[in-house]
Order: C-alpha cells, then sequence, then structure tokens
C-alpha cells in the first residue's frame, strides 16, 4: 500500500511517500511562516519524483497537531482535498508523535509555543503517558523526568520519523469534512479579541 505522509505543525514541511512500512522518499523544507505557499508543490515534486500518481496513493496520514496554527491548518487543508477529491483513506496522528516516531524508548517531543510554553507529550512506544497539552516548559522538564523519558524540541532541524511507529498510532477519519486540527489552544487573533 502506498502512503503519503504529510505534517508542517512546526517549520519544517515534511511530505514523505512510504509503501507499507517502509519509507521510499521524503521531501522537507525548513519555512518562514510560508507552508501554505510550497505545500503543494511539494507533494506533486516528490511524487513525479517517484513517477507515482496521486491516484495509486491509498492512504494520507497527516499529522494534526499541535503545533503552528497556520501550518496546522494547511496540512489538514491540503489532506482533507486530496482525501475528497481523490477517494483516499485519511489517517491522522498527533504530531508530536509524527516527528519524534523514530526516537526509541521513552520520549517527551515538544513544540516550541513561545513565552516558556510548549505543546508536548510524553511516550513509550505506541502507548501515550501524558496526553498533548500546551504546558509551560519547566512543568514539562519536570514531568519528563518523573517519567525517564529524552527530551526532544522538535523543529526543522530536529525530527526522526518511522513509518512502522506512525502506522501503529494512526487513526482512521472517519468524516473528512469535520476534521479539524488539535490547536490546543485559540490562534493569537482569537487570544487577542
Amino acid at each position: 500500500m502506498k502512503r503519503l505522509l504529510l505534517d508542517s505543525s512546526t517549520n519544517l514541511l515534511y511530505v514523505g511517500i512510504a509503501e507499507d512500512e517502509k519509507l521510499i522518499d521524503q521531501l522537507t523544507r525548513i519555512g518562514k511562516n510560508d507552508h501554505s505557499r510550497h505545500f503543494v508543490e511539494k507533494v506533486h515534486e516528490l511524487l513525479k519524483r517517484n513517477n507515482i500518481s496521486i491516484g495509486e496513493i491509498e492512504e494520507i496520514i497527516v499529522g494534526f497537531g499541535p503545533g503552528s496554527y497556520t501550518g496546522l491548518r494547511v496540512c489538514v487543508t491540503v489532506s482533507k482535498v486530496l482525501a475528497y477529491t481523490k477517494n483516499i483513506k485519511l489517517s491522522a496522528v498527533s504530531s508530536l508523535y509524527f516527528l519524534s516516531s523514530g526516537i526509541e524508548g521513552k520520549k517527551a517531543p515538544m513544540i516550541d509555543a513561545r513565552n516558556n510554553n510548549v505543546f508536548c507529550g510524553i511516550y513509550n512506544g505506541k502507548k501515550t503517558i501524558l496526553k498533548d497539552a500546551l504546558r509551560d516548559i519547566e512543568t514539562f522538564k519536570k514531568e519528563a523526568e518523573k517519567h525517564q523519558a529524552e527530551l526532544a524540541l522538535l523543529s526543522g532541524e530536529n525530527y526522526n520519523v518511522s513509518v512502522a511507529e506512525i502506522l501503529k498510532k494512526k487513526e482512521e477519519v472517519k468524516d473528512v469534512h469535520n476534521f479539524t486540527p488539535n490547536y490546543l489552544r485559540k490562534s493569537q487573533a482569537e487570544r487577542n479579541l
């Protein structure tokens, strides 16, 4: 089964193609709040580079947050449009898990949420030890230490993706139209109202 793996929850735009549990190829781009400008182009470029048509993709797995508000919105929207228009199965997984799936053992991935806060969770394999949430960084570091989990600040320079591990944790999206990102907090515009 050919799968498309997508995430843009951080400054990293990640597009991968997998055959069953094996990653065939991937494209990444470190962005500057411009994922929307490059996302579709990178998907097309990766498919073309591997002589695969979108019609050959049987499943899209999307990292649906938490993370960058705009990045999540772009990634989830592209995933929904492709899944709906091309009749492709859509599955979702936490972006924290997605981008740290290749880290073995207990892991404590986090994404910078500014103002000494992080989007974070703790995992041991596919088991969730501490649910994804927005926490202050010092509290999270204590939680990671308590659970003896390896801290990992996820970004364009620091990620580790394992297709086999993502497949263990993904969940199928039953209602594509009502699928939304896991923002975990209101946008800055909503907070400023």
